[in-house]
């Protein structure tokens, strides 16, 4: 350390050229600072507060770890703080300190005590404390709801057919004509490697019950590259007449039920499922894939009800990187979307809960498959709450990091160490003493 003047080094004489023990006044003073400030110390004992001059001694700069001597009120919490003076007087002693509770850390207070003289304490403000949001930051999206004024509409085309004339509703034709709706997939392996989800709505208002039955209302493809599938899955050979990989689905009318069939097969093939109820003029279904790391996905209906599918090979061509939606030979007049959407969630959140996170919000957007919420086997505050939110048919993954943790579910259930799923809008609350028995409500 270069000190300028008389000593050009820490340890040598005032006198120039002496190699003596410092006596420079100017070293104790650093010295001073450096012990009343208390910075670069690894650990640091308790202050305990008993007046406001206490405080007020302090220098600017100065670091500690303090607490009110009981019975003393000077500090505006009973809990352990960290403290920093930022600001001094050149008169008068004044101070301005700000304070960190340590059990609530979003607790953070401010102390003015501008004159030693005639403040008898120090006036503490608490700050503003905007609790957090999470969310996936990575996710995209592409919506439309057929109108052409509605963002997303150009990610959807028809590439076949005529579109209708309703302002309300996505009509590949109104003739009965071959129709077939493409929409562009950015990066299919992502489909899988970040279960991604393809839905819409399909309006059903042909206006002949009987001249739809048994005809294939739509078949749904997307044709994927060899090279995205995983060395330990295996997919059928290519063929000379089957030679591309696909995974989709057909819809059929069979005696009135809108039925869900294996690519490249006929009605006399087995079912993957079907829509509970007749379906008549003016019935909205919903349908869909979703996506798995394991490279297969599944077939929606309601978005709710799952048929696991697997690549196939097909003889049909379509582009790569493409969603088709495509009429069957015989089209159905009059058919429509009221909704479509594609998402490809490029990150899964996953986060540890902390004690700074008190008061915030965990958001998993609609058609996103889920985050995850670690609870840290470290006590919190009894209270101590966070909301979550859910919409559609996502939820929030609470996760106990070990067996210390455990969470109650409802009202009757026992505290366990398991997975809890919480879906719509919930509430995480630490209800324990032990700081680690979590309840949803």
């Amino acid at each position: 350390m270069i000190i300028t003047g008389n000593s050009t080094h820490i340890g040598a004489g005032a006198t120039g050229g002496s190699t003596g023990p410092a006596d420079d006044p100017r070293i104790d003073g650093i010295k001073k600072a450096l012990d009343d400030t208390q910075i670069g110390l690894p650990r640091q004992p308790i202050m305990w507060v008993s007046t406001a001059d206490d405080l007020s001694s302090l220098p600017v700069g100065a670091y500690r770890f303090a607490r009110n001597k009981a019975p003393s009120k000077v500090l505006p919490t009973d809990s352990y703080v960290y403290l920093e003076v930022t600001g001094k007087r050149d008169t008068a002693g004044g101070s301005c300190i700000q304070i960190v509770e340590y059990l609530s850390p979003q607790k953070i207070w401010t102390g003015i005590r501008n004159n030693t003289n005639t403040d008898a304490e120090f006036t503490w403000i608490r700050q503003p404390f905007t609790p957090g949001l999470f969310t996936p930051a990575g996710d995209i999206s592409r919506w439309t709801a057929g109108i052409d004024s509605t963002a997303g509409t150009a990610d959807w085309k028809i590439t076949r057919g005529t579109r209708g004339p309703s302002a309300y509703y996505l009509q590949p034709t109104n003739t009965g004509q071959q129709w077939e709706i493409q929409h562009p997939i950015s990066g299919v392996a992502d489909l899988f490697r970040y279960q991604g989800r393809v839905r819409f709505n399909f309006y059903y208002t042909a206006s002949d019950d009987a001249a739809t039955e048994g005809k294939d209302l739509l078949e749904v493809r997307l044709v994927i590259p060899d090279d995205i599938i995983p060395s330990k899955v295996t997919v059928p050979p290519p063929t000379p007449d089957r030679p591309y990989l696909a995974v989709g689905f057909i819809v059929r009318r069979v005696n009135g039920q809108l039925k869900v069939y294996d690519l490249d097969t006929d009605i006399t093939s087995p079912q993957l499922s079907a829509i509970s109820g007749s379906t008549w003029r003016g019935t909205t279904s919903k349908f869909g894939m979703t996506f798995y790391s394991g490279f297969y996905c599944y077939a929606m209906k309601d978005y709710s009800n799952y048929r696991r599918i697997t690549p196939v090979r097909t003889g049909v061509n379509t582009p790569v990187n493409t969603l088709c939606i495509r009429s069957g030979d015989n089209p159905v007049r009059e058919t429509g979307f009221s909704y479509l959407e594609s998402r490809i969630p490029r990150e899964i959140l996953t986060h540890r809960l902390t004690l700074e996170d008190v008061g915030a919000t965990f958001y998993c957007p609609y058609a996103y498959p889920h985050t995850s919420l670690i609870l840290p086997d470290t006590p919190f505050p009894t209270g101590f709450s966070i909301n979550l939110i859910a919409e559609g048919n996502t939820s929030n993954i609470v996760h106990p990091e070990n067996k210390n943790v455990t969470i109650i579910t409802g009202s009757d259930a026992l505290p366990a160490s398991s997975d809890a799923y919480a879906s719509s809008k919930k509430q995480l609350i630490q209800v324990g003493p032990d700081g680690k028995t979590w309840s949803i409500i």
